[in-house]
């Protein structure tokens, strides 16, 4: 199989994703399906200085999901980045440009998410959780990893666990908190001790 055109061969065996050399001396990043056949190539990037996230859902939440992430940025937390906008309905591009924020396509499309660059991670900003997990099981079928991103003036006690999702500004988690994947801690929520979320939340 010769790598999305980029002149190198690269062959994988399992289930997943792994790097493979390409005759040019590059990796690809190959992404094997459960048949063993390969569903995936793209260059790796290993220079990539920033975390580059996408956000799944581009109505009013996923607008203000982007917003958190440039405020953990500009706070430089963290080096984030915004990769862009994914949605099956059909954006305000109008509004997105206002915001400089770009459109990838639909995360049911295999194409657009196929542009997804492999080292990029995502966040969910859909309110329905059988759509959120829907989007976390077929995301993590493309080898991608879903991001946390909390807003720096939340406050996260000693002992809590997130294992992945939003916690957006002015919110409150005490101490000894989980919380499952997919979570979406709104605006200035209070979540206090020993509570325990599930996921989709």
């Amino acid at each position: 199989y010769r790598g999305a055109g980029r002149g190198g061969v690269v062959v994988g065996f399992g289930q997943g994703v792994g790097l493979r050399p390409t005759t040019s001396g590059r990796l690809c990043q190959v992404q094997v399906d459960r048949s063993n056949q390969i569903a995936r190539v793209s260059e790796y990037d290993a220079g990539m200085s920033s975390k580059r996230i996408v956000i799944i859902g581009c109505g009013g939440f996923g607008r203000e999901v982007l917003g958190l992430l440039r405020d953990i940025s500009t706070t430089g937390i963290e080096d984030l980045s915004f990769a862009g906008f994914m949605s099956n309905v059909d954006p305000d591009y109008e509004l997105l440009d206002s915001l400089n924020a770009n459109f990838i396509g639909s995360p049911d499309d295999d194409e657009a998410v196929g542009r997804v660059h492999p080292a990029c991670e995502y966040v969910i900003a859909i309110g329905g959780g059988d759509a959120r997990e829907r989007y976390h099981q077929r995301f993590d079928r493309w080898g991608l990893r879903e991001a946390t991103l909390i807003h720096p003036s939340a406050i996260v006690g000693e002992g809590v666990e997130v294992a992945s999702g939003v916690i957006c500004a002015g919110s409150t988690i005490s101490t000894n908190v989980r919380l499952g994947h997919s979570t979406q801690v709104n605006l200035a929520c209070t979540i206090s001790h020993d509570v325990v979320i599930g996921d989709n939340v």
